[in-house]
């Protein structure tokens, strides 16, 4: 008896972990998302069903209740009460239509609405989840004693779903709990590696990354296409020796706000090295990737930046290719803004060069 309730635990901790995998990269679900995961849910219930404990001709003992309570507390109500509703039906196809089926499902039911009632309790999630085991559990106990046939025995099994019920559910409290922080510090991991500590934009690496996906995107019939804005501030190195390798840092943090602020959604900003930096500008025609060039060395000729206690300006000087506008191959847009750049610092700085 134990053994088979213990083994629906085990089986809803590769569950578990299975939408660890699957919701990874997810923060917030969306109604469809949300649609989704109850239905799947749902089917883990039917998983378990087909794992349950046969107690007599009609009536089945499992850990479905704990599939309902786990997608109503981590993914939402709605995803509760769906997978609630999957389960009721799957107790009546996976078996058979009778008054114990029926009841086992309509009990099934209550308690994803239950759950999707007290889902705005106040409390921590532990103990949210444990009086929502508890509750299903109740629930389960009161179908159990209407659908069984000979009541020999149902304390000690009560006792049994007990035990089972509150270990094996806060055991996957604490699995759900360890695959989230383990997910949190994977996309933390893969954010630091993409982003530049100081500016927050985008480093050299995502930058690379980025490039060579529209290069691969550009070899196919319909290339995409793109302009790289590439730019550096003015006289970087005489600020540095004047006011100091501090300053300059926070001068490249104040200037990351700048271009992010700036590009906004129009493009995307990173840090190519150094005080230079890129911007790399999708499905824009070059007049409007200049446009935004222009833009930003305005901007940035306009503020004014407190440096030791004191009010200092830069300019920045940038250079802007376009693919298959101006640049006919994907690989040269780099190379020409660069060369547009120098262009621009041989002819006075502080323009732009297109």
């Amino acid at each position: 008896m134990i053994q088979t309730l213990f083994l629906n635990i085990a089986v809803l901790a590769f569950g578990v972990f299975l939408a660890g995998i699957i919701l990874q990269k997810m923060s917030v679900p969306s109604l469809k998302s949300t649609l989704v995961i109850g239905v799947l849910a749902g089917l883990l219930g039917w998983e378990l069903m087909l794992l349950s404990l046969k107690l007599d001709s009609h009536t089945v003992s499992d850990m479905r209740h704990i599939v309902t309570v786990a997608a109503a507390v981590y993914i939402g109500p709605l995803a509760g009460l769906i997978s609630a509703i999957v389960i009721a039906a799957g107790r009546i196809i996976l078996f058979e239509i009778s008054p114990q089926a029926l009841l086992a499902a309509a009990n099934m039911v209550l308690i994803g609405i239950i759950c999707m009632a007290a889902s705005r309790l106040k409390w921590s999630k532990r103990a949210v989840f444990m009086l929502f085991i508890l509750i299903g559990e109740g629930i389960v106990w009161i179908s159990l004693y209407i659908n069984l046939e000979n009541h020999a025995g149902y304390f000690t099994l009560l006792g049994f779903r007990l035990f089972v019920s509150v270990i094996g559910g806060y055991f996957i409290y604490r699995l759900i709990e360890y695959v989230i922080k383990t997910n949190s510090l994977f996309m933390q991991n893969m954010t630091d590696a993409n982003t530049d500590h100081l500016t927050a934009l985008g480093n050299r690496r995502s930058f690379d990354k980025e490039l060579k996906l529209l290069f691969q995107q550009s070899t196919d019939k319909k290339p995409v296409p793109f302009s790289l804005v590439l730019f550096d501030i003015d006289h970087f190195k005489k600020f540095n020796d004047q006011h100091g390798h501090v300053a300059g840092d926070e001068l490249l943090r104040s200037l990351g706000k700048i271009v992010d602020d700036v590009v906004g959604d129009a493009g995307s900003a990173y840090r190519y090295g150094g005080e230079e930096f890129c911007l790399i500008i999708k499905q824009k025609a070059h007049k409007e990737a200049v446009l935004i060039a222009e833009k930003l060395r305005n901007r940035i000729a306009r503020s004014s930046f407190t440096v030791n206690q004191l009010k200092v300006r830069v300019t920045v000087s940038i250079g802007v290719a376009s693919f298959p506008e101006k640049v006919s191959q994907p690989e040269r847009v780099l190379t020409e803004a660069d060369q547009l750049l120098y262009a621009v610092k041989e002819s006075g700085r502080n323009q732009v060069g297109y």
